[in-house]
């Protein structure tokens, strides 16, 4: 709008906390040339429009547990919104819980990993996780547990790399679905995340008797010359 003929990318660094989170928009030429300072409250706002803080920032990781914890802004869709629950395979678990607000340049509130219920519920999925690929050689007979009642096939495409995860989930995964995530930074990229469900089978336990009888025949034949 107005004077505002250049287009911005800003970048900021917290050494203190190992992150840096980007923003991008509309700047006037001499914000671009440094002479004054930086005004993030003005988003752009019309009757029939929302803007929202986009930021993603650098996933935490925690060698000693081998976890990484990714922050998302962004917009998205109403089915999103209270979207709570777990992608559990062999391998790899993923925990997600979304949070959202509904006008323009408004703050989401923090969302809290939710809690996990080891409990099994008597279902089974086939699971696998596999980087780097779009399909899993083999797979695991996973018992799902708590809410977890829903066999899930989840891909994550980022930078044409795709990761595949076979294994169990909740409704919620379920109802929220696939979505496109177009996420700031150095360079845009996008984040294709896509999940289909079918409903789990019962687990029956198929283990073979302590006892086993093997019987074995053994013919002899006599030849004479």
């Amino acid at each position: 709008m107005g004077e505002e003929r250049s287009c911005l990318i800003y970048k900021l660094i917290q050494p203190l906390q190992l992150r840096e989170s980007y923003t991008s928009g509309c700047a006037t030429q001499n914000v671009c040339n440094g002479n004054t300072s930086l005004n993030f409250l003005n988003w752009p706002h019309s009757s029939d429009s929302v803007s929202c803080r986009t930021v993603s920032e650098t996933p935490d990781l925690t060698p000693e547990r081998a976890e990484e914890t990714e922050d998302i802004r962004r917009c998205g869709k109403s089915r999103e919104c209270g979207r709570v629950g777990r992608i559990q395979s062999s391998r790899k678990t993923i925990l997600i819980n979304t949070t959202c607000c509904d006008h323009s340049g408004c703050h989401t509130p923090m969302p809290t990993l939710p809690s996990i219920n080891n409990d099994e519920n008597g279902v089974i999925c086939p699971a696998c996780f596999v980087p780097n690929a779009d399909r899993c050689a083999s797979y695991d007979n996973l018992k799902c547990t708590g809410k977890e009642k829903r066999c899930v096939r989840y891909m994550r495409t980022e930078k044409r790399v795709r990761d595949t995860l076979h294994g169990c989930t909740t409704d919620e995964i379920c109802e929220a679905g696939s979505s496109v995530v177009h996420l700031p930074g150095r360079y845009y990229k996008s984040v294709i995340n896509n999940i289909s469900c079918t409903n789990a089978a019962p687990w029956r336990n198929t283990a073979p008797p302590l006892f086993m009888v093997t019987v074995t025949t053994l013919s002899v034949f006599k030849v004479e010359f």
